[in-house]
């Protein structure tokens, strides 16, 4: 990717409800990704090692994420993890979006510029 984003450990604006690592209990359900959660994928990269398990969602707009597959996260993972990966990919969605946003529109001015 072009872009990477860290979840913070401790959440923004001092939210701090004991549950330190947003993404740890996906780990514990990682086994289901590819099988029994819509959208879940799961593929060996080019190394030939590494797999990655990926649950898919999109955003509407710069700001709006899709719904994920509640039903089969909760069902697979629990409803912990369901509320943590939302409020996960909520921090990831607003920093992608304020960060690549502004970036991309300032190379597509450049490029205008340019030909101009």
């Amino acid at each position: 990717g072009i872009l990477s984003v860290r979840v913070p450990v401790d959440e923004p604006q001092g939210r701090n409800d004991g549950h330190f690592d947003l993404l740890s209990g996906l780990c514990e359900c990682q086994n289901s990704f590819g099988k029994r959660i819509k959208d879940g994928k799961e593929f060996i990269l080019d190394d030939g090692i590494t797999v990655r398990k990926t649950i898919a969602t999109a955003t509407i707009g710069t700001d709006r994420p899709m719904p994920l597959p509640q039903e089969d996260i909760v069902r697979e993972c629990g409803a912990k993890t369901y509320q943590d990966l939302v409020r996960a990919r909520s921090y990831v969605s607003k920093a992608v979006s304020s960060a690549f946003m502004p970036a991309l529109d300032r190379l597509i001015d450049s490029a205008a510029g340019s030909t101009a």
